[in-house]
């Protein structure tokens, strides 16, 4: 398959969806800790985080990750891959990490993306659960995936619900490196299921 990928994820900050009344498929409330975004063309991770907390992750980050930049630099990029016609792919993106992304950076989102993401060409975009769900009327964890396609011994690193709980305590390279990994992996299932 040749075609330029760009792999996008995100972690959020939130500590207990049901005290804080939130909802998968409503950005409200959702506040954005870390974006990943691999490059499937040059194999390469970018990291944003919010600007608050840019120099304290900074201290921390394990440089063998990749670049670490603020929430600031995110809309650059990805206009950037969008032009030289990247396809942007997620796993539940459309329904979840790019409607939180999409808000101002004060309601938990990046900023700037929204008009971006709008106008991103939809043969463009590409999010694994929505076409599966779409196909089959299930949804499918992104696990699931890895397991079915690139073997039992491959794994998320961590639920991702500790990953809010990881961030508050500070442990910011371990989430990183988990949304990294999960942005790769899931490039790795899309890659996968397209060559069979």
């Amino acid at each position: 398959m040749d075609m330029r990928i760009i792999s996008l994820d995100i972690e959020t900050a939130n500590l207990d969806m049901k005290a804080e009344g939130l909802s998968f498929d409503d950005p409200k409330g959702w506040r954005t800790s870390v974006v990943c975004l691999h490059d499937g063309v040059l194999n390469m991770t970018h990291t944003y985080v919010h600007p608050d907390e840019y120099e304290e992750v900074k201290k921390t980050h394990d440089k063998s990750l990749g670049r670490l930049y603020p929430f600031d630099v995110l809309e650059y990029h990805l206009r950037r891959k969008r032009n030289e016609g990247y396809t942007l792919l997620t796993h539940n993106g459309l329904k979840f990490d790019l409607p939180i992304i999409s808000k101002p950076i004060k309601d938990g989102g990046v900023g700037g993306c929204a008009s971006l993401l709008k106008k991103w060409p939809k043969e463009q975009m590409m999010d694994t659960a929505a076409v599966l769900t779409q196909v089959t009327g299930e949804r499918y964890h992104l696990n699931h995936l890895i397991h079915g396609l690139l073997g039992e011994n491959h794994s998320k690193l961590m639920d991702a619900a500790n990953a809010p709980i990881q961030w508050a305590e500070g442990n910011h390279a371990e989430v990183i490196r988990y949304c990294i990994d999960d942005t790769q992996k899931t490039l790795a299932v899309f890659l996968t299921a397209g060559s069979e």
